[in-house]
């Protein structure tokens, strides 16, 4: 396999949650540059963040090492709970879902790299600096040999301000499929001014092609909008 080839098109999937649930928030939130102090002040108050997330009970609480097997399970079944509805012209590849706190966005993808090749090109740091709109990557702790806690910031998009996000980035092997699972966890306050904080969620789930040398790669993205503004 095209080992660079590859790795832009496991780049490209792995920030493509970003870029659509980005446009999410910006329709429905970012109408105007002098509503953002407004939004940001909103956003940030105490119990919006998470409300009734998908994830359930799970999403942005404390996680330590006994908590990732629970949280796998729970990420899995934050894509189970989402009514899909497919992308017009994407039919079998793209589906969507949005409510009044989310917006999700699910793809599936074939790539000529076995599971195991494809996970560690999901969770290095290396990977997730390269994307343009990340400023820094932080690893605040490290759970197990497959866990970690990061803390990314991403750079100022105007009308969107920066942002930040923490989140347990953990890859678990199961009788079918790899599993890269990333959400949110609390415990690690964010004091910089003018800066948001941002909830993520991500699932990668990589299960090999019949021939063993390839994987499908199913990609989930839920991320908060603002569906409150008018």
């Amino acid at each position: 396999w095209d080992w660079p080839t590859t790795k832009a098109l496991t780049h490209l999937v792995s920030n493509l949650g970003n870029a659509l649930c980005g446009y999410y928030f910006y329709h429905f939130s970012y109408t105007n540059d002098m509503l953002a102090p407004a939004i940001h002040g909103y956003w940030q108050q105490e119990g919006l963040q998470g409300r009734g997330h998908p994830m359930g009970p799970t999403f942005n609480k404390a996680a330590g090492k006994e908590q990732l097997a629970a949280g796998v399970a729970a990420a899995l079944g934050a894509r189970d709970a989402v009514a899909w509805e497919e992308v017009a012209g994407q039919e079998g590849t793209m589906w969507q879902w949005t409510d009044d706190c989310y917006a999700a966005v699910m793809t599936e993808v074939e790539v000529a790299v076995p599971p195991f090749a494809l996970r560690f090109l999901l969770q290095p740091v290396e990977v997730k600096q390269a994307d343009p709109t990340v400023e820094s990557v932080e690893v605040l702790e490290t759970l197990s040999e497959d866990a970690q806690i990061m803390r990314i910031k991403r750079k100022e998009q105007p009308p969107m301000p920066a942002s930040v996000e923490v989140f347990v980035t953990v890859a678990e092997e199961r009788a079918d499929k790899l599993v890269v699972a990333e959400w949110a966890v609390s415990g690690y306050p964010v004091e910089e001014a003018k800066v948001m904080k941002v909830q993520p969620f991500q699932l990668f789930e990589m299960t090999p092609t019949a021939d063993g040398t390839g994987t499908v790669l199913r990609a989930t993205f839920i991320q908060e909008v603002a569906h409150w503004m008018p």
